[in-house]
């Protein structure tokens, strides 16, 4: 044989020796970080795993000689097998496919394991496969669940404190509706009686004063019916308006009654002069004495009204 055509074999052995060492040392340098990163990592081609590392096997539960050659959808939770099995169609055919979203994993003893995929197509003697890493997420996703049904819980809670706080507020709404509405009649009954109790001393009372200023009248009897007449128109005034006062809180109709007791009238005459009966002119009577605070003392209802 030619030296130089041996010298030249020689050469091109000892090169691929070298290539050979370099690409075992790069394998194995791959191999020290797949094993060592805190990530789980899988490769499958033609729908079988081909390569997993020790972390990948830990998330599922087998080991890694037992995943070697099976199909890569029996660790897939199989309600995403589908979901799944069409993004790596379409990775594999070159379309633009979502790489980073969330799964679960199919645990040996049929837990769950929810992990973030991180997936891309790769090359992987001379055809595509697909690369996969993963990191497990089961504890964050236990708690943003958690999160969300305390939230849930929260929202309910103050929902119901919302209606509660709304139907409170309608009830006082309508108590001040029905309290308004009282004044408002209190008020009411108390301007008729005041212009009942005027337009009667004004009809009855100073026609007569009027007349008898017609009269014949020495100077000291006229002197005595203007007093009379001013005194009357303040003593009326000053009655009706002590009688309703608001802390008083008598009604229009109970001042009605309690001007006639003054002025010395049974509760029959009472009962005749408004129109009503007996019973209704004692109920009244009841209740002045109760607002008057005397009810439960001995005291004379008219004695106490005219020295009111």
């Amino acid at each position: 044989m030619d030296p130089k055509l041996l010298e030249h074999r020689l050469e091109k052995a000892h090169a691929d020796l070298l290539r050979c060492r370099r690409r075992m040392e790069d394998a194995e340098i791959y191999e020290i970080m797949a094993e060592n990163l805190q990530v789980g990592t899988l490769m499958h081609q033609d729908g079988k795993i081909i390569y997993v590392n020790e972390l990948a096997a830990t998330y599922s539960g087998y080991e890694k000689t037992e995943l070697q050659g099976r199909n890569f959808l029996d660790l897939v939770y199989p309600d995403e097998r589908e979901m799944v099995m069409k993004r790596a169609l379409a990775r594999l055919a070159g379309e633009d496919v979502e790489s980073r979203y969330d799964s679960r994993i199919l645990h040996r003893d049929g837990g769950i394991v929810w992990v973030r995929i991180l997936a891309v197509m790769v090359i992987y003697k001379g055809r595509p496969a697909i690369l996969v890493n993963f990191v497990d997420v089961t504890e964050r996703r236990e708690a943003q669940k958690q999160l969300e049904i305390h939230n849930i819980a929260l929202s309910e809670k103050l929902g119901t404190k919302e209606r509660e706080l709304a139907l409170k507020a309608g009830e006082l709404a309508a108590v001040n509706e029905a309290l308004r509405r009282i004044a408002d009649q209190t008020r009411s009954d108390l301007a008729h009686f005041k212009k009942r109790v005027l337009e009667n001393v004004e009809d009855l009372v100073m026609p007569s004063i009027h007349r008898l200023r017609e009269t014949p009248l020495s100077e000291d009897q006229r002197a005595h019916v203007n007093v009379l007449e001013a005194n009357l128109s303040e003593i009326m005034g000053s009655f009706v308006a002590r009688l309703g006062r608001p802390e008083r809180g008598l009604s229009g109709k109970e001042i009605e009654v309690a001007n006639l007791v003054r002025q010395g009238h049974s509760s029959k005459e009472i009962a005749v002069i408004l129109n009503t009966t007996r019973r209704a002119v004692e109920f009244h009577r009841d209740n002045i004495r109760k607002k008057l605070g005397i009810k439960k003392s001995r005291k004379n209802l008219r004695a106490f009204l005219t020295s009111a």
